[in-house]
């Protein structure tokens, strides 16, 4: 059960965003007062929560 969970996680966050996404990023951090690295770390932390989240309930949406 716990291989399969394993096997159904996100592989790492270790993509190259395009430059649209940096754009954005700064944009957004400039609004919000806050840091490009901040910006970046909660969309890793997001993506993270899905990935868990898909690994536990799966991707169907009759658990939803």
């Amino acid at each position: 059960m716990a291989i399969e969970r394993k096997r159904r996680l996100a592989p790492p966050f270790s993509v190259r965003l395009p430059v649209e996404d940096l754009q954005y990023a700064e944009l957004t951090a400039r609004d919000g007062h806050m840091t490009v690295s901040d910006i970046l770390r909660d969309a890793l932390r997001l993506h993270r929560k899905e990935a868990a989240r898909r690994a536990l309930v799966g991707d169907s949406a009759e658990w939803l």
